[in-house]
């Protein structure tokens, strides 16, 4: 039907949650379908977990990426691994390197994003240094940065994983932030 409503379609992104916890088959067929449907169509992409990503073999990536996707979306969030903990992200500086290293070489390209005042007043140094460590490690393909700025819901949840004395950062100290964290950079060409 959507085939039928936009025939020109060029893009498709495998919404909703991470589209790579589903099985080869299930991601297959509907890579193959999309690709059948929409003959113009260019770009497939999905959001992807570094859990995913390391559970995909290399194989699995680059035949998805045959098969037509190209392009995921990854919540870096951070590459200190005390604050990927602190959020309960699964994952570690290493683990997530690693994640980055097997989409690249599978030929995927990754768009990864980084929250700033993740580590709040007392750990935003960390959080920025591992960050940037991380991305010099293993950068991403596309790299972009967003404020922690949390709903009043789910800010007590997101308080009583922090240690003692969390505080969020102003948008002062989130310039700061971005500042250090654009000095830091320096991914190899």
């Amino acid at each position: 039907a959507a085939a039928r409503a936009w025939p020109r379609v060029h893009r498709v992104f495998l919404a909703d949650g991470d589209a790579l916890t589903l099985s080869m088959e299930s991601l297959g067929a509907i890579l193959d379908k999309l690709g059948q449907v929409f003959p113009a169509l260019a770009r497939v992409s999905a959001y992807a977990t570094p859990k995913n990503l390391l559970e995909k073999s290399p194989g699995d990536l680059a035949e998805l990426r045959d098969r037509g996707l190209s392009l995921i979306y990854l919540g870096v969030e951070s590459g200190a691994t005390a604050v990927l903990k602190s959020i309960r992200k699964g994952a570690t500086q290493d683990s997530m390197a690693r994640a980055l290293a097997r989409a690249h070489a599978a030929g995927l390209k990754v768009s990864a994003t980084v929250i700033l005042g993740l580590g709040g007043g007392a750990g935003w140094e960390e959080h920025i240094g591992g960050t940037a460590e991380l991305i010099n490690r293993q950068p991403p393909t596309y790299l972009s940065t967003l404020q922690l700025r949390l709903d009043d819901v789910v800010a007590g949840d997101f308080l009583a994983a922090q240690d003692e004395g969390f505080a969020f950062q102003d948008d002062a100290a989130v310039l700061a932030e971005q500042e250090r964290f654009l000095n830091l950079l320096d991914p190899p060409r």
